[in-house]
């Protein structure tokens, strides 16, 4: 009996270290997914402030040659959350509706001031040109400020999606 006792020890314990070593296994290929997942998430959120900071600086800056740095956000939206699309879409939508909101803005604000000035220095009453100038500017103002902020809540429900996506995942 005593070579069947040793032969049972040994395959319990072979079990067992196999076993712990599987578990350890599981456990950490668990972590490190959930540790990956979190880094992409941040860089995704980095991207999102990013193109916040991008847009909002057109605001002040007319210039229509450079792109948005979209590049980035969409390939770490595709690769590890694709579930996200929907939200991504929508946020790239309401930056191109800041853009198209800012950039006719800009055109009729420079023919406005241009205005102003000249009539300044012909002397005259630019009265009503500064009120027309204000006008505009308020008028501008109104619909680039609802732009922007659906634009931001368009970021916050991007966040938000991807933090439920790693919490779901992991």
């Amino acid at each position: 009996m005593d070579i069947y006792s040793a032969i049972v020890g040994r395959v319990l314990a072979m079990t067992g270290g196999a076993l712990a070593q599987w578990l350890t296994h599981v456990f950490n290929a668990r972590r490190e997914r959930h540790k990956v997942l979190r880094e992409k998430a941040e860089a995704i959120c980095e991207q999102l402030e990013e193109l916040i900071r991008w847009v909002t600086e057109r605001r002040v800056i007319d210039d229509e040659e450079t792109l948005p740095p979209f590049g980035m956000l969409v390939a770490l939206q595709m690769l590890y959350f694709k579930e996200a699309n929907d939200e991504v879409q929508d946020f790239g939508y309401k930056a191109a509706a800041v853009l198209e909101a800012i950039s006719p803005a800009h055109t009729a604000l420079a023919l406005a001031d241009l205005a102003v000035k000249e009539l300044l220095v012909k002397g005259m009453d630019a009265g009503v040109a500064r009120n027309t100038f204000t006008t505009l500017r308020n008028e501008h103002w109104t619909h680039i400020s609802g732009a922007m902020n659906e634009f931001v809540t368009a970021s916050r429900l991007v966040s938000q999606k991807i933090v439920t996506l790693v919490e779901e995942k992991t």
